[in-house]
């Protein structure tokens, strides 16, 4: 239930419309990395690092995007960027 949870979660973040589709839900399952660390507690600051990052990622790095559908301010975002030490691949 709580990986249903964070699909639908991901989902949401990254819809670009009012309404979930198929092509919204592809490519969310876990990463092999995240699936090694899944049973054991992760700090909040490494999860918040690692979700960060995802977003950035899926929006190809747009910091007023991500920060909209994270919910943060922009300049939040980047203190936190700058925080995780994060750059675009």
């Amino acid at each position: 239930v709580r990986e249903l949870e964070n699909i639908v979660q991901r989902a949401v973040i990254l819809t670009r419309s009012d309404t979930i589709t198929k092509s919204d839900l592809t490519g969310l399952a876990v990463p092999t990395a995240d699936r090694a660390s899944a049973g054991r507690i992760m700090p909040l600051s490494e999860v918040e690092k690692n979700h960060i990052k995802y977003c950035l990622d899926q929006l190809d790095w747009n910091i007023s995007l991500t920060a909209e559908k994270i919910g943060v301010h922009r300049n939040t975002l980047r203190a936190k960027i700058k925080e995780y030490n994060l750059a675009k691949k």
